[in-house]
């Protein structure tokens, strides 16, 4: 049996699209490669207002039978 993966570019407006962003980085936060310690809620109030006006932000989330699995926080730039 395979599963389902999809990736999507995250929609920044979408309530549901940033509920699941911060359920990833929080998870990464308070992991093994992390400092063991979850968000404040101003700090995640600060996280997604910073994700919807930063010009170059693309934030991608995956999904594995329909529940997110993981998720990419991209900056677009040049060098």
């Amino acid at each position: 049996m395979t599963d389902t993966k999809t990736v999507i570019e995250a929609n920044l407006s979408n309530s549901e699209h940033m509920n699941d962003l911060l359920y990833v980085l929080e998870s990464y936060k308070t992991g093994d490669m992390g400092d063991g310690i979850p968000y404040k809620e101003r700090e995640k109030a600060r996280l997604l207002t910073q994700f919807l006006v930063h010009p170059n932000v693309m934030v991608f989330l995956v999904y594995c039978e329909g529940k997110i699995a993981g998720g990419a926080v991209c900056f677009k730039s040049f060098s």
